[in-house]
């Protein structure tokens, strides 16, 4: 899973016959590609998104960076905080 933010085209396309509510954008194709590259189990996301959702940034994030369309994407791994067994 990959989430990634920035403006995009949101909305019905296609014809009267065949129409269907879509994304389209380079976020999602971003997404798209960082989703392709995470592990199993794994949520990447974008240094857009942490500047979106300050609390990320206190999270445990394991950094990634990745060349997508050409250029180098920062991309950190979203892990789950750790918290003590109960005993």
């Amino acid at each position: 899973v990959a989430v990634h933010t920035g403006p995009a085209f949101v909305g019905i396309v296609g014809s009267q016959d065949a129409r269907d509510f879509t994304a389209l954008g380079d976020p999602m194709n971003i997404a798209a590609h960082l989703a392709a590259k995470a592990a199993a189990g794994e949520i990447l996301v974008t240094r857009s998104v942490i500047d979106h959702v300050p609390s990320l940034a206190t999270t445990n994030l394991d950094h990634h960076e990745e060349s997508l369309k050409g250029y180098p994407v920062d991309a950190y791994v979203l892990r789950p905080p750790v918290t003590a067994a109960a005993g």
